[in-house]
């Protein structure tokens, strides 16, 4: 199985902040540190847009084992498309593909899929 962007040098997953900062071109200053946290604090608002949309979603997936087992079993295929860190829990699954999307990235139709399954904001 192909995870998107791999595997990081100091052991961490690897997520959409990631894959921003690596296609950011540096002219001047740090563009790609400024895109990073961009990215960073658009995936952490996906956190609460989530649970502000999806309050049931949200907070079964926070606290179900049963949840995150399922999300293991059926969605891990489509979080491999996302990110490394989009394949550690369902709600890091959709906080990574909502900052891909808002920043600009394109998905497959089962990544959307999975991504409205899981209450998407």
């Amino acid at each position: 199985m192909q995870i998107e962007g791999g595997v990081s040098a100091g052991g961490r997953a690897r997520g959409i902040a990631d894959h921003i900062y690596d296609g950011t071109t540096n002219w001047f200053g740090n563009p790609k540190q400024v895109a990073m946290t961009t990215t960073v604090i658009i995936h952490e608002l996906g956190h609460v847009l989530h649970e502000f949309s999806s309050p049931g979603i949200f907070w079964n997936a926070k606290v179900n084992a049963t949840a995150q087992a399922y999300f293991a079993l059926v969605r891990l295929a489509q979080a491999t498309a996302v990110s490394q860190y989009a394949t550690t829990n369902a709600l890091e699954f959709v906080a990574e593909s909502f900052a891909g999307m808002m920043m600009s990235m394109t998905y497959s139709p089962n990544v959307v899929i999975a991504y409205g399954a899981l209450g998407s904001p």
